[in-house]
C-alpha cells in the first residue's frame, strides 16, 4: 500500500469516526432538547387545568369538562384522558384509539377544591412525536454529514495527493543530491511546510555545494602549494611506505613521483641514514607525536646536505588511517653562512676590542675638552655678571662726577670770596654791604654743595646695595617696586643716554623676603639686552614694567617696543651662547642668565612673547610658597 492510500485512509477513517461520535452527540442533544419540551409541555397542562377542571368537577358541570377535555386531547402528544370523580357522578373517559407502540407517560393531577379531593385526571402522553421529530432530524443530519465528509475526503485526498507528490519531488531530489549532483535545484509553488522543507533543503544543497567546492578549492590550494613550494614533503602509511609526495622531494633524490609512490625508503640507493630514518618513523607512529632530527642526506648527485628532516604524525578517526607527513629542511648554506659569521665576529671581537681601546682614550680627551668648556662657561657667565656690573659702575661714576664736580667748583668758589672778605676785614675796609653779600653768596653756595653732596650720597648708597645684593646673593625684605625704582636710578646714565623712557607699573606694597641680587641681575640684564638689541637704530625706545601679586605668586611682564624676535628664534633665546649680534661681541648669556637665575634659583619661569617688529614680553611668574 502507497503513503498516500496510508495517510489518505487514516485521515478517513478518523474523520468517519469523528463526524459520527459528532453526529450522534448533536442527535443526542436534539433528543434531549425534545424530551425536555414534552415534560415543560406536561407541567404546562397540569398547571393550567389542575384548578379550571377542579372547579368544573365541584359545579358538576359535565357538558364544559367534556368540552375542556376534548379540547385539551387535540394536542398529538396525548393518547388518552381519563376524569375520575371520586363520588362517581362525572367520569369521563377520551381515548384516541391509536396504536402506538412508544413509550407511554402517565401524568396523575389530582383536583382538589379547598383540600378537599374531588377526584384525578389521568393525562396519557406519547413520545411518538419526539422519536418522529428526533428521526427526522437524525436522517437530516446524517444527509449533510455525508456530504460534508465527502467533500472533506476529497479536500483531504487533494491536499494529501499535492503533499505526496511534493515528499515524493524531495525524495527524488535527495536521490540526485545524495547521488552527487548539487547543482539540482528543488523548486516546489507552495508556502506549507513542506515548501519550508524544501526550502531548507535547497538551503542545504548550496552550503554543502559551498562547502565541497570551498573543500576543492582548499584541497586544489594544499596540492598547489605542496607542488610549488620549494621544500621536499612527503607522506608515508604505517607501513612505511611513500603514499604521495612533491616535486621538490622527487628532484631532490632524482626520481619521479610514479616511481617513488608506493615504495619505501630503500628506493633511494647510497643512502647511508636509511635505518636511522626508519627509527624515527617508528618512534612517530608510536609516540603519535611530532620529531625532528638533524642529518646529512646524499641527494641524487651524491653531494652531502645538511639538512632538518621534521616528521607529523596524522590519524583519520574515520577511517583508522594513520600516516606520516614529513619534510627536509636543507641548512647546508645556513651552516655555512653560520661558519663565515663565527669567523667574522672573532674578526669583530677583535676590532672591536682594539677600537675600545682608541675610544676609551678619545673618551679621556673628550672629558677633558668638556671639562674645559665647563669651566670656560663659568668664567663667560662670571664675566657676563661683571660686564653687566661694569655697566652699572660706568653709569653711577659719570653720574656721582657731575654733582661732585658742582660742588668741588662751589667750594672753591666760596674759598676764594673768603680769602676776599677776610683780606678787607683785615685792612679794615669791609663794609656792610660786602658782608652781607658774602654772607647770601655763602648760603647760596653752601645750598647748592649740600644738594649736590645729597645726591652723590643717594647715588652711592644705591650703588653700594645693588652691587652687594649681586655679588652677595643673600636673602632678605624688600619691596619689589622700590627696589626696581634704585635699578634704574643706577642705570640712569645709560637709560639717558640711549634716549629710553622707563615706566612702571605695580600693586602696592608687592613686599618679597627673597634674594634682591637676583631681581637686579633680572632687570639689568632685561634692559641691557633691549637696549643692544631691540633699540638698536631706533632713538625713541619705551620699556613697560608691570609688577602684579596674586596670593602666593608675583608676575613681572617686562613690555619693549624693540624690533622683536624673529618666530624661529624664540624657541632658541634661553640657550646658552645663542646671539644674533656675535659680530658686535655679544656672548648670547645674558637671556641663559636670566632663565637659569628664574627656574633655578627662584624656582619660578619665564615666557616669550614676540613678533618682529612689534616689540617683545616677557612673562616672569614667581611662586613665594
Amino acid at each position: 500500500m502507497s503513503i498516500l492510500m496510508k495517510i489518505f485512509l487514516s485521515i478517513s477513517i478518523t474523520t468517519i469516526v469523528s463526524m459520527s461520535i459528532f453526529v450522534n452527540y448533536i442527535i443526542n442533544i436534539k433528543k434531549q432538547e425534545a424530551q425536555a419540551k414534552l415534560t415543560e409541555k406536561i407541567e404546562y397542562h397540569k398547571k393550567i387545568n389542575q384548578d379550571t377542571i377542579a372547579q368544573l368537577l365541584f359545579d358538576l358541570n359535565k357538558n364544559i369538562l367534556t368540552t375542556n377535555l376534548k379540547a385539551l386531547s387535540i394536542d398529538e402528544d396525548i393518547l388518552k384522558i381519563e376524569l375520575i370523580d371520586f363520588s362517581e357522578v362525572v367520569n369521563i373517559t377520551i381515548d384516541k384509539k391509536i396504536n402506538s407502540t412508544s413509550k407511554i407517560i402517565k401524568n396523575s393531577i389530582p383536583l382538589k377544591i379547598s383540600q378537599e379531593h374531588l377526584g384525578t385526571l389521568n393525562i396519557y402522553y406519547s413520545d411518538t412525536s419526539i422519536l418522529e421529530t428526533v428521526q427526522k432530524y437524525k436522517e437530516a443530519i446524517i444527509e449533510a454529514t455525508i456530504i460534508v465528509l465527502f467533500l472533506l475526503l476529497g479536500i483531504i485526498y487533494y491536499f494529501v495527493n499535492k503533499t505526496i507528490k511534493s515528499i515524493n519531488y524531495l525524495s527524488h531530489a535527495t536521490k540526485e543530491i545524495s547521488s552527487g549532483n548539487l547543482d539540482f535545484e528543488i523548486n516546489i509553488n507552495s508556502k506549507d511546510e513542506v515548501a519550508q522543507l524544501a526550502q531548507n533543503f535547497d538551503s542545504m544543497r548550496n552550503s554543502l555545494k559551498n562547502r565541497i567546492d570551498t573543500i576543492n578549492q582548499q584541497l586544489d590550494f594544499q596540492h598547489l602549494l605542496m607542488e610549488s613550494i620549494n621544500v621536499p614533503i612527503f607522506i608515508k602509511d604505517d607501513k612505511l611506505n611513500y603514499v604521495n609526495c612533491n616535486k621538490s622531494f622527487a628532484k631532490f633524490y632524482g626520481k619521479t613521483k610514479e616511481e617513488i609512490i608506493g615504495s619505501n625508503i630503500s628506493i633511494f640507493k647510497d643512502n647511508t641514514l636509511i635505518e636511522e630514518q626508519k627509527q624515527v618513523d617508528n618512534e612517530v607512529l608510536k609516540s603519535e607525536k611530532a620529531k625532528s632530527k638533524f642529518c646529512k642526506v646524499k641527494n641524487f648527485k651524491g653531494n652531502i646536505k645538511d639538512v632538518i628532516i621534521y616528521k607529523n604524525y596524522f590519524k583519520d578517526d574515520k577511517t583508522n588511517t594513520r600516516l606520516i607527513i614529513g619534510t627536509y629542511l636543507d641548512i647546508t648554506e645556513i651552516n655555512k653562512a653560520k661558519e663565515k659569521i663565527e669567523k667574522f665576529n672573532e674578526e669583530l671581537q677583535q676590532k672591536v676590542y682594539e677600537r675600545t681601546e682608541e675610544l676609551e682614550e678619545s673618551n679621556e680627551e673628550l672629558q677633558a675638552t668638556i671639562n674645559n668648556l665647563k669651566q670656560t662657561q663659568d668664567k663667560l657667565i662670571e664675566a657676563e655678571k661683571l660686564a653687566s656690573l661694569g655697566s652699572l659702575v660706568a653709569g653711577v661714576a659719570h653720574e656721582i662726577n657731575t654733582p661732585v664736580g658742582i660742588g668741588l667748583t662751589g667750594v672753591t668758589h666760596l674759598l676764594e670770596e673768603t680769602k676776599k672778605i677776610s683780606a678787607l676785614y683785615k685792612e679794615d675796609k669791609i663794609t656792610q654791604e660786602d658782608f652781607e653779600k658774602y654772607l647770601s653768596l655763602s648760603d647760596d653756595i653752601s645750598k647748592l654743595v649740600n644738594t649736590n653732596l645729597e645726591r652723590t650720597a643717594q647715588l652711592v648708597k644705591s650703588f653700594k646695595q645693588i652691587s652687594v645684593d649681586q655679588t652677595s646673593e643673600d636673602e632678605r625684605k624688600f619691596f619689589l617696586d622700590k627696589y626696581i625704582y634704585d635699578i634704574l636710578f643706577s642705570l640712569k646714565n645709560i637709560i639717558k643716554k640711549n634716549h629710553v623712557d622707563v615706566d612702571i607699573s605695580s600693586d602696592d606694597n608687592i613686599e618679597l623676603y627673597s634674594y634682591p641680587g637676583y631681581f637686579s641681575q633680572i632687570i639689568t640684564n632685561l634692559i641691557i639686552n633691549s637696549i643692544k638689541h631691540g633699540f638698536k637704530h631706533k632713538t625713541d625706545g619705551k620699556i613697560d614694567i608691570a609688577l602684579k601679586k596674586e596670593e602666593d605668586t608675583v608676575f613681572i611682564i617686562y613690555k619693549d617696543n624693540g624690533k622683536g624676535i624673529k618666530e624661529e628664534n624664540i624657541a632658541k633665546i634661553f640657550e646658552p651662547f645663542f646671539t644674533t649680534n656675535r659680530d658686535k661681541g655679544s656672548t648670547g648669556l645674558g637671556l641663559n642668565i636670566i632663565y637659569n637665575i628664574i627656574t633655578s634659583k627662584l624656582k619660578g619661569s619665564i615666557v616669550c612673547n614676540s613678533e618682529e617688529n612689534k616689540g617683545v614680553e616677557f612673562t616672569i611668574k614667581i611662586n613665594l610658597s
